[in-house]
């Protein structure tokens, strides 16, 4: 799977961050204490972070989204 940090448009949370399966459940709880609650389409759209899936083709890692470059690099370099 290739981990990356690109510029991406997803639901106003242009950067993406990929990281590893392994790594899912601590990187979200360090955005939960870190960045708040996550966006969510129905009862959080002001959050500044979500994650999805990336699916089997990136071999079962996680999406991350963030609102600024800045966070996305910093939990890119924490997370990857």
């Amino acid at each position: 799977m290739t981990e990356s940090v690109k510029p991406v448009r997803v639901r106003g949370l242009p950067y993406e961050v990929v990281i590893n399966k392994h790594r899912h459940h601590e990187a979200e709880s360090w955005c939960r204490a870190n960045l708040g609650p996550r966006w969510e389409a129905l009862s959080n759209r002001s959050g500044t972070w979500c994650c999805f899936w990336a699916g089997f083709q990136q071999g079962g890692g996680y999406r991350y989204h963030f609102e600024s470059e800045r966070t996305a690099v910093e939990f890119a370099l924490r997370w990857m």
